[in-house]
């Protein structure tokens, strides 16, 4: 892992996982954007940033998924300021109500697989709130809900915009078989409003620096709507929630759908997709048997919104 500069006092740890931003507030302090992925982002962030005699005043934490919140607890247990968006702090601050992320996981499986990420956020924020003021520093704040329900992204002094996950990267437009998406309507909307961005060094949490940001808000959208496509091919009878699930692993050899939590990881982006077809007309959903089912509807491609 290595500390590099972006624009003036912005610079970013190129973890593996993830990236994770940091603005200079002088040769001693820093704050964060967003706290790595837990089991090896974070403690090689934290061991570079102990080598270069940074203390972190504070983190800003742009939505509540584990390979953002790697470090929240450690540095929070050392001082700093945890600020993260209203709701999604909320999500973090009890396996309960973690659940409402997770809502396919049982309590004790989310107490497994998440619990060591849970902390309570010292400065929830409103996410629409435009700008955050954390140890004598302005971040911009622009909401950015699709991947989560509240997620934030942040412009540093300097001018930089982190994207966090808000856009993917475009070798995962190109590649990715089902992007996590928790709405894919708001995901697209929120494209949109990317694709108003001059051209400009953006981050990403995922695939590191972007120039045009634009043209990637857009490969993001064509992205979305190609893979909600594949999902409605799939859907040539009437299909049970698990028997497109089945389909979906099959057709897009998603190879992770062979283990418990990445099948439940699966499930919920085939959701998403699902319910957008459902909410745009494409689909249509009705009780059969004892079950739901989904199948086309004849005004597929109207994209009637309900």
């Amino acid at each position: 892992m290595k500390l590099n500069p972006i624009s003036g006092r912005t610079w970013y740890l190129d973890g593996k996982e993830a990236n994770i931003p940091l603005y200079l507030l002088d040769e001693t302090r820093a704050v964060l954007l967003d706290g790595g992925c837990p089991g090896g982002d974070d403690r090689d962030a934290l061991a570079l940033l102990e080598a270069r005699g940074l203390t972190i005043t504070a983190v800003v934490c742009t939505h509540a998924h584990p390979d953002h919140m790697g470090l929240c607890r450690v540095l929070q247990q050392q001082g700093a300021v945890i600020a993260m968006p209203a709701f999604e702090a909320a999500c973090v601050d009890t396996s309960q109500h973690l659940k409402a992320w997770y809502p396919l996981f049982s309590i004790r499986q989310i107490r497994h697989y998440f619990e060591p990420l849970l902390f309570r956020a010292d400065l929830p924020f409103d996410p629409g709130c435009g700008r955050l003021e954390l140890s004598g520093a302005s971040f911009a704040v622009l909401h950015a809900p699709g991947h989560t329900t509240d997620q934030v992204c942040l412009q540093t002094p300097d001018g930089v915009w982190y994207l966090a996950d808000a856009l993917i990267s475009r070798r995962d437009c190109e590649k990715a078989k089902l992007p996590y998406l928790f709405s894919v309507a708001d995901g697209i909307q929120t494209a949109q409003k990317l694709r108003e961005l001059p051209r400009q060094t953006v981050l990403l949490a995922h695939g590191g620096l972007e120039e045009d940001p634009a043209g990637l808000a857009q490969a993001n959208i064509e992205a979305y709507e190609r893979c909600a496509r594949r999902v409605l091919e799939l859907v040539d009878r009437p299909m049970s929630a698990e028997d497109l699930l089945g389909a979906a692993v099959a057709a897009f050899r998603l190879h992770s759908g062979e283990n418990t939590y990445g099948l439940r990881l699966i499930e919920r982006n085939l959701t998403a997709f699902r319910e957008y077809l459902l909410d745009r007309g494409d689909l249509e959903q009705r009780a059969q048997a004892g079950r739901m089912v989904y199948e086309r509807t004849k005004q597929e491609g109207a994209h009637a919104a309900t």
